[in-house]
C-alpha cells in the first residue's frame, strides 16, 4: 500500500516533465543565490543569510539583505489566547470579540465546536493539548469572514508589521488531519476523533477540502502572500500533491535526524517515514517550491554528522532549497566554513535524485539514495546495514582521502561521497538578484563568491567563462536581455563551477493597477488593504498615486502614493472601512504606466452570504 502512495506521489501532474527538464537543461533558482537559511535559528552574520523563517517582527529581519526571505511564522488552522503576544502573534481575544459581533448580527461562529457528553465544546488540535503552547482552537478556516479576517488583520497588520522586502507567512503544525482534533471530556481527559458540529467539517476528506479552499483562495484574493509551512504530516498520503499545490514554500525541521543517533539504528517505521520525506519533497523539489532543510547536531559531534546532512540535502533537495544545521545546545547556525570544502567540491546536483532497495532485505524503508552532482556523486545508507557501492566506469571517481577508486563502503545511517577531481575548488560565485520573468531595465546585476581573494570571470552571452573572460569589479547593469554566467578563480584551487542566471529585460514599463477590480467584504472587520500590482518587476522603484472618495461617485475623502521597491511585484496600503462602501482610483504613476484596472470598489458582504457554508 505505502508503494503505491509513494508511486502516487511521484506521478503527481507534471512531476516527471519537471524532472526531466530539470536534467536536461539544469536547474534555474528563482530566490536569493545563497543557501543558508533556517527556522528558529540564531546566527552570527545575519547580513549572510538567505532566509529565516522565525518570530514574527524579529530585529533579525532588519539586519538581513533585502533580496533575503523573511518569514513571520504564524498559523491559521487552529489559534491559542497565548499567542496573542507570543509566538505567532495571532490576535486570538481579537478574533473572539469579533465572533460574537458576528453572532449578535445572526451570521455563524467562526471558532469549531463538537458536542460530546451532551454539552458544546471547543475544538482542540491534539499536538497541543495541555501543552506548554496553550490549548490551539480549530477555527473554521474555509469561511470567507475569516480568510478576510486572516489577510487584512492578521498577516498584513501584525505579521508584516513592519513590512520588509521579501516577507512570507510561516504556518505551523503542516499536519492535515481531521482525527488529530478532539475536546476534552468532563474530567478533562483529551478525546480525539469526535466529529464537529453542523457547518464544520464533517470527516478528513472534508476538512482537506477545507485546507485546499483555504489555500486557493488566499493566493486569489493576495497573490503577494507567500506560505511556508513547516511539516508534510498528512493521514492520506496519496493526496499529498493536491493538498501541497498552492503551498509555496515546506520547512523540513529535523529532517535527517529522528532515529540518526539512536544507537540501536531507527525503526522500519522511521525509515518508511524517512522515505516519505524524500518522496514528497521530491515533488517539492521539482515544482519549484522553496524548502528549508534543518537539522541538529551536538557541537563535538564527528565530522561524519556535519557530512551526512549535507550530502543528505544535496539528495532531497530542488533548486529553491536552503541548508540550515544548527547547534542542538544553543540553536546556533553551524558555521558554514565547516562544510564549504564539500560544498564547493560537489557543486549543484545536475540530475534527479535516485534510490533502490537494499538488495535481500525486504523492508520498505531500508534503501539505499544517491544523486549525480557537478563535481562527483552523493550517496546516503539507509538500508539498515553496510552498503558496498559499485562506482560507474564512465570516469575516474576519488574518495574523501583523494584516492582513486572503484567501490567506497558506506556504514548503515551515513552518507559519502566520490568526487571527480580532488583536491580544493573555489565557490561558485553568487548571482542577485535573481528573477524568472520580465524585467524593466536598467537592472544592476552584483557577482560575489565565499572564496576569499577569488576573481570572478563572467560573461553575458550564455558562453562558459573562462580566465580570459572579463573580470567583475563593478555591479553589471543590464539595459538588455542576457545570460549571465559566472566562475570564480583562485590561487591554488580548481576553478569553480559556473553559475548562471537569465534575464529577459524590456525597456517598456509595467501597468500598474489593482490587483481586484470589487470586493465586498464583512462590514465588522475594521480595515482593507487593497492591493496594487505590476504587470512585471521593474529595476526602478515605482509609485503610483491613490484618490479615496465615498460611495461610487462621492467625494475624495483622502489620497496618498502607493510605493514598489525595484524588483516588487505587490504593494498595498489601508483603508479603515467605516460603515458604508467606498471607491478609490490610481493616477499619476511613476516609472509605469496606468493599467486597466486603475479603479477598486468596495462593499459590505450581505449578511446571508456571509453565513457559514
Amino acid at each position: 500500500m505505502r508503494a503505491e502512495i509513494i508511486k502516487t506521489i511521484l506521478a503527481a501532474p507534471g512531476l516527471l516533465a519537471l524532472c526531466a527538464a530539470q536534467e536536461a537543461v539544469g536547474m534555474r533558482r528563482g530566490v536569493i543565490d545563497n543557501e543558508r537559511g533556517f527556522y528558529y535559528t540564531y546566527s552570527q552574520r545575519w547580513g549572510d543569510i538567505g532566509g529565516y523563517v522565525g518570530l514574527p517582527r524579529s530585529a533579525f529581519f532588519q539586519e538581513m539583505q533585502p533580496a533575503a526571505l523573511k518569514g513571520a511564522h504564524g498559523r491559521f488552522q487552529h489559534v491559542t489566547p497565548l499567542d496573542q503576544g507570543g509566538l505567532a502573534f495571532f490576535p486570538y481575544w481579537e478574533l473572539k470579540t469579533w465572533e460574537s459581533q458576528e453572532l449578535a448580527s445572526g451570521r455563524g461562529p467562526v471558532f469549531v465546536t463538537a458536542e460530546y457528553q451532551g454539552r458544546k465544546r471547543p475544538v482542540i488540535f491534539e499536538w497541543s493539548a495541555n501543552s506548554e503552547f496553550g490549548n490551539m482552537e480549530a477555527v473554521n478556516f474555509r469561511d470567507e469572514r475569516f480568510i478576510e479576517f486572516w489577510i487584512h488583520r492578521y498577516v498584513r497588520e501584525i505579521l508584516w508589521s513592519p513590512r520588509y522586502p521579501q516577507m512570507w507567512v510561516g504556518i505551523d503544525n503542516g499536519a492535515w488531519d481531521y482525527n488529530l482534533y478532539g475536546v476534552f471530556d468532563d474530567r478533562g481527559k483529551f478525546v480525539p476523533g469526535v466529529r464537529w458540529d453542523a457547518g464544520f467539517p464533517q470527516n478528513d476528506d472534508e476538512f482537506l477540502e477545507a485546507v485546499k479552499h483555504f489555500l486557493r483562495r488566499v493566493k486569489e484574493l493576495a497573490p503577494d502572500i507567500s506560505i511556508i509551512i513547516n511539516g508534510m504530516h498528512l493521514r492520506d498520503g496519496s493526496r499529498f500533491a493536491e493538498l501541497w499545490n498552492d503551498v509555496d514554500g515546506i520547512i523540513l525541521e529535523d529532517f535527517i535526524s529522528a532515529g540518526s543517533d539512536n544507537e540501536y539504528g531507527p525503526s522500519d517505521w522511521q525509515r518508511e517515514r524517512f522515505y516519505d520525506t524524500f518522496a514528497r519533497a521530491s515533488w517539492a523539489g521539482a515544482a519549484g517550491k522553496v524548502q528549508v532543510f534543518q537539522f541538529a547536531m551536538a557541537p563535538d559531534a564527528p565530522p561524519m554528522r556535519l557530512r551526512t546532512g549535507y550530502l543528505a540535502y544535496l539528495i532531497f533537495r530542488g533548486e529553491n532549497s536552503f541548508f540550515g544545521p544548527l547547534f542542538s545546545s544553543d540553536n546556533f547556525e553551524v558555521p558554514p566554513e565547516r562544510y564549504a570544502g564539500m560544498k564547493d567540491a560537489l557543486g549543484a546536483p545536475v540530475s534527479p535524485a535516485q534510490d533502490s532497495p537494499a538488495p535481500g532485505l525486504t523492508a520498505f524503508g531500508r534503501r539505499l539514495y544517491w544523486r549525480s552532482c557537478e563535481g562527483g556523486i552523493v550517496y546516503l545508507n539507509w538500508a539498515g546495514r553496510e552498503q558496498r557501492v559499485t562506482l560507474p566506469s564512465d570516469r575516474p571517481y576519488y574518495d574523501r582521502n583523494g584516492d582513486r577508486v572503484s567501490a567506497i563502503v558506506i556504514p548503515d545511517r551515513q552518507g559519502d561521497h566520490v568526487l571527480t577531481n580532488p583536491g580544493l575548488r573555489a565557490a561558485k560565485p553568487s548571482i542577485d538578484p535573481r528573477r524568472t520573468g520580465v524585467v524593466t531595465g536598467p537592472l544592476p546585476i552584483a557577482l560575489s563568491t565565499t572564496t576569499p581573494k577569488a576573481r570572478i570571470h563572467y560573461t553575458l552571452d550564455g558562453s562558459e567563462p573562462t580566465r580570459s573572460s572579463p573580470v567583475y569589479d563593478r555591479p553589471l547593469i543590464l539595459d538588455h536581455s542576457a545570460t549571465v554566467k559566472a566562475r570564480s578563480v583562485g590561487d591554488g584551487l580548481s576553478d569553480s563551477f559556473v553559475s548562471a542566471a537569465s534575464y529577459i529585460i524590456t525597456d517598456a514599463p509595467p501597468s500598474v493597477g489593482f490587483h481586484l477590480a470589487e470586493f465586498k467584504g464583512n462590514p465588522t472587520i475594521g480595515q482593507h488593504y487593497p492591493l496594487v500590482g505590476l504587470s512585471h518587476a521593474s529595476g526602478l522603484p515605482v509609485s503610483v498615486g491613490y484618490t479615496l472618495s465615498e460611495g461610487a461617485n462621492g467625494l475624495a475623502i483622502s489620497e496618498g502614493v502607493v510605493q514598489f521597491r525595484p524588483g516588487e511585484m505587490y504593494s498595498y496600503f489601508r483603508v479603515d472601512k467605516g460603515t458604508g462602501s467606498f471607491q478609490i482610483r490610481l493616477s499619476n504613476p511613476s516609472n509605469a504606466a496606468l493599467g486597466d484596472r486603475s479603479v477598486f470598489a468596495y462593499g459590505h458582504q450581505p449578511s446571508e452570504t456571509a453565513r457559514l457554508q
